[in-house]
């Protein structure tokens, strides 16, 4: 018997099954409930922090380096546009106009 699909990672946007008990979880939010890995949930959560202002664009690409990114560009848009830009951050040219800012 195949699992309906139940739920949509609000990360890649890929239909899901998961069981609908950890639905029932007041306490904390199951990753299950809102993306279909929990490698899409640690960029998830690093999307939220970095959108809220809770880390920076370094901090922000540093933790994203550390995940599976494969095929990031295929994820719903306004995700893929996000890591994209976190992404493109560069700190050696950031701290090259730093220097030259500094030396004006």
């Amino acid at each position: 018997m195949s699992k309906q699909i139940n739920h949509w990672c609000i990360v890649c946007g890929k239909g899901y099954h998961a069981c609908n008990s950890c639905d029932d979880v007041k306490s904390f939010t199951p990753w299950k409930t809102l993306t279909d890995t929990s490698n899409h949930y640690s960029i998830r959560l690093i999307i939220d922090d970095y959108t809220n202002g809770i880390i920076n664009k370094k901090k922000a690409k540093n933790m994203l380096n550390k995940c599976d990114l494969t095929g990031y560009k295929d994820f719903l848009p306004h995700v893929s546009k996000i890591i994209s830009d976190i992404l493109a951050y560069d700190d050696c040219k950031n701290k090259k106009l730093r220097i030259k800012k500094d030396n004006l």
